[in-house]
């Protein structure tokens, strides 16, 4: 409620209010701000410039609220419309005041149309506001000329490397099968493979699938003896497919060429990307390591066969999971508090196994299982995860009683045949990528930094460097 003294002037005063139907049409010189209609008494301006003060209504009264000697209650119609810096915004009042307020808009109307201020002129024909022609409308034709034609020449380089031109060969696709079928390792496979390099000579392997530049004919067999288990091993390749550059498998096939010749400059494969071992950067510091390395696709891209090439670098902890949860135990006497804080914070984390570099997601932690516990091979016997893992890996489970890491088979598990839970061992698995506590260190982010922010000019040199490996 504006209130105003004799000697003060109204704010606002002379510009557009709204207007309610058996008003005056001058304002009241004691109420700035305020309208009433005729039909009630107006009110008396009161010449003091404090607040009104508020008081506790007697019980035989019931308003909404009390006003004290110092001025006079305003009336329902005064309190209605208001005008805030003479901006005009209106203000409902509340409780009983609405019922005398309705008949008042009720009676409002809206007046007629007048044009208003615009860039051009009045559309008053409804089909000229939706008829667009659309031949006025560019588009630009897909594989088109991308370059400008006006401003000033600037030179950049992409990281997409042109394939001059399409290899001419052809490779024998063959699909290989393992007998005995226990050898799970693709690793394992492909030493098998490599004791006869001089007769398949392979260009690419992924498991079960072998391409090679000889025709062996339809089906061959050899055996390879596998020095873990001291048992020769049977290899039958059966003939699936003849593959050539006109091929639809051909960006599959050069994508697994390239991972060959990757695997072959000696970068190990993590994940989708291949890093350098040999270039790793240790941050003793905060016990992490840090491995350069590349990410690579072949496609046809605006037309032309080209491979995608960029730098990735991957963050794997030199604690291991069995530390961390060491770590953990020692920070909680009771038992459960422990096992809830190791869950929240290992649960969902990736982590890469130590002796064959693959990544699994944690999805649970089996407290009731250990090491010790057994399971069926494909033979029918039985053989616990001690065994296995010195058996297969030559490693040794120091603490036979800690719990075991649940990872949940991927797609690609699913397709060789793993349909069950993946059960991994604490000692053998370390965290990788960073997490959340690890953003909030500012030490380590500006450490970390260092090494992954590559300025143009060295990132083109690295990326320059795979290429000509």
């Amino acid at each position: 409620l504006d209130i105003m003294s004799e000697r003060g002037r109204a704010r606002g005063r002379g510009r557009s209010r709204p207007v309610v139907p058996g008003e005056p049409s001058s304002e009241p010189s004691g109420a700035a701000g305020i309208t009433a209609p005729t039909s009630e008494t107006p009110t008396e301006s009161v010449t003091t410039s404090s607040a009104p003060t508020p008081t506790v209504p007697s019980a035989s009264d019931t308003p909404t609220s009390e006003w004290s000697t110092t001025e006079t209650a305003p009336t329902v119609q005064q309190s209605a419309i208001r005008r805030i810096g003479g901006g005009g915004t209106m203000s409902i009042p509340r409780g009983r005041g609405l019922d005398k307020l309705a008949p008042h808009m009720a009676g409002m109307s809206i007046g007629e149309h007048r044009e208003g201020r615009s860039r051009g002129p009045p559309i008053h024909d409804d089909s000229q506001r939706r008829s667009v022609d659309p031949t006025r409308v560019n588009f630009r034709e897909p594989g088109s000329e991308k370059q400008g034609t006006s401003g000033e020449l600037i030179p950049l380089i992409a990281n997409y490397v042109r394939i001059l031109s399409a290899p001419q060969w052809l490779l024998y696709q063959y699909h290989v099968t393992f007998i005995p079928d226990s050898i799970d390792s693709r690793k394992t496979r492909r030493e098998l493979l490599a004791q006869h390099k001089g007769v398949l000579q392979d260009v690419a392997f992924d498991g079960q699938t072998l391409y090679s530049f000889n025709d062996l004919g339809d089906d061959y067999e050899t055996k390879s003896f596998h020095e873990a288990i001291g048992q020769d091993i049977t290899m039958q390749l059966h003939k699936v497919a003849v593959q050539g550059p006109e091929s639809p498998n051909f960006f599959h096939l050069s994508n697994l060429i390239m991972r060959k010749l990757l695997e072959l400059a000696g970068m190990r494969m993590i994940g989708r990307s291949y890093y350098q071992f040999d270039k790793k950067v240790d941050i003793d510091r905060f016990s992490l390591t840090l491995f350069p390395g590349f990410e690579t696709a072949i496609n046809v891209y605006e037309g032309v066969l080209m491979m995608n090439v960029d730098l990735s670098h991957k963050v794997i902890n030199n604690v291991s999971i069995y530390q961390r949860l060491q770590n953990i135990f020692a920070q909680f006497q009771e038992y459960k508090l422990a096992q809830d804080t190791a869950m929240r914070e290992l649960v969902g984390q990736i982590v890469i196994t130590t002796y064959n570099h693959k990544t699994y997601k944690v999805d649970d932690i089996a407290w009731d299982k250990t090491p010790q516990i057994t399971f069926a091979k494909r033979d029918g016997t039985e053989m616990s995860l001690i065994d296995y893992y010195q058996e297969r890996y030559q490693l040794q489970i120091v603490d036979h009683t800690q719990p075991l890491l649940v990872s949940k088979p991927s797609r690609q598990n699913r397709r060789a045949g793993i349909t069950g839970p993946i059960l991994l061992i604490p000692e053998f698995c370390r965290e990788t990528g960073i997490s959340d506590s690890m953003r909030n260190d500012f030490n380590l982010m500006k450490e970390l930094a260092s090494h992954t922010h590559i300025e143009p000019t060295p990132r083109y040199q690295s990326l320059m460097d795979m290429v000509n490996t």
